[in-house]
């Protein structure tokens, strides 16, 4: 179980993020579209380092994290499952 001091920084860091969220839909469409490629950048990443299925499904269509550049290239680059995938 996290110390206490673990948990505290986590409450703390939560809703840090948590405030800055709830301003999200009233900020420019041109910050939000930046922002979503970002996280969609950092998810992909995330995804291919530690994920053993998505880091095979990645290399068996020969793509790399650096090929997703924002949420359109997830819908192009589709490597979600399909009945395919699970054979």
């Amino acid at each position: 179980m996290p110390s206490l001091a673990t948990r505290a920084f986590w409450n703390a860091f939560t809703l840090w993020h948590a405030r800055a969220e709830k301003k999200l839909p009233y900020r420019p469409l041109a910050e939000i579209v930046q922002l979503q490629a970002r996280r969609v950048r950092a998810m992909v990443d995330h995804a291919y380092r530690y994920v053993p299925f998505y880091r095979d499904a990645m290399d068996q269509r020969g793509l790399k994290p650096g090929d997703f550049r924002g949420a359109a290239d997830l819908e192009k680059r589709h490597v979600g499952t399909n009945e395919a995938d699970l054979l």
